[in-house]
């Protein structure tokens, strides 16, 4: 009796161990979640790349929605090829656009995405394990971005959805347009405090990453649009102390040697190669008159009657 009353015992002890809440542990050691992430400075750099990377697709497309609306552009004509992608370009620049032209909704998403990993970043870093001083320059970052990503929107679209917190349930998916003044107090916001957290370009050529006088431009850029001229100004006549200033030669700006130099503020930074194994900036193709050979212009033969995005230069967007 008295062994069967030792084996009962044991197995209500196991039983009580076995039953710890902690048992089962729901955050997995072979991955990163949001539980294990955003707690390191590599962690937050890499983070920081996913942030701006989503600005080759919205200036790409930007381009589209916005200067296919002037006089700088036009498009050519193609009776051989009236795909959709055609379609929708003619649609813009004769300002047939509807919601359902891909460039339009290319723009949306891709500028959104921006804004959803920066709003990610930036509600991360108080529980980070980064000094104050790391934490400051990755805020400024990420501010820059989602502020020059709403600054983007709100020009096109009006007014629009304003996400400031990471989106977890659906109700914080759907939500109410809110007013361009609004948009516009948060961009400058936003732009005001990547001012104070960034740093002036330590060197040129520059990296491209986010730093003061980008985002001073930026604020610039706004104040510009809101006819604020006094402010614009001001912020303009800072920039020659933080070591911006023009070529010697003026067409040193277009050389691809000089990406990045003390003439340009700001630019998104692509790769070379073809349009299959890498992530070049496809932009220069698309002001190329249309021949069976590029080489003159490209220094690649290519034929763009047949296939207008094959081969661009290895550079980067000039955004300011």
């Amino acid at each position: 009796m008295k062994r069967i009353y030792n084996v009962f015992l044991f197995i209500a002890i196991i039983g009580a161990f076995s039953c710890k809440k902690d048992f089962i542990a729901l955050t997995p050691v072979d991955a990163y979640t949001t539980n294990n992430f955003y707690k390191t400075e590599q962690q937050f750099e890499s983070a920081m790349v996913a942030a701006y990377a989503p600005l080759r697709d919205v200036l790409i497309n930007d381009y589209f929605t916005s200067e296919m609306h002037s006089d700088n552009t036009i498009y050519q004509p193609v009776g051989s090829n009236v795909g959709t992608a055609y379609v929708y370009r003619e649609n813009i620049s004769d300002f047939l656009n509807t919601s359902v032209n891909s460039y339009v909704n290319a723009t949306w998403q891709h500028s959104y995405t921006g804004i959803s990993r920066c709003n990610i970043i930036i509600q991360s870093l108080p529980g980070s394990n980064i000094t104050d001083s790391i934490k400051k320059n990755i805020d400024g970052q990420a501010k820059f971005l989602r502020a020059l990503n709403y600054f983007k929107l709100v020009r096109l679209y009006g007014a629009i959805p304003l996400f400031l917190k990471v989106v977890t349930t659906a109700n914080d998916a759907f939500i109410p347009r809110t007013s361009v003044d609004s948009v516009y107090m948060q961009i400058v916001s936003d732009a005001k405090d990547a001012m104070d957290e960034l740093a002036p370009p330590a060197k040129f050529p520059q990296t491209g990453v986010a730093t003061k006088g980008a985002a001073t431009m930026l604020l610039a850029d706004v104040y510009a649009t809101q006819k604020k001229w006094t402010e614009v100004e001001q912020l303009l006549k800072t920039l020659p102390a933080m070591g911006y200033d023009l070529n010697s030669n003026y067409g040193d700006a277009f050389d691809p040697l000089n990406k990045n130099s003390k003439e340009s503020i700001f630019e998104v930074q692509f790769l070379g190669g073809d349009m299959t194994g890498s992530t070049p900036n496809a932009l220069s193709i698309h002001f190329i008159p249309r021949s069976t050979n590029t080489k003159l212009l490209t220094g690649i033969v290519i034929n763009n009657r047949v296939r207008r995005l094959e081969y661009s230069y290895k550079g980067s967007y000039f955004l300011f």
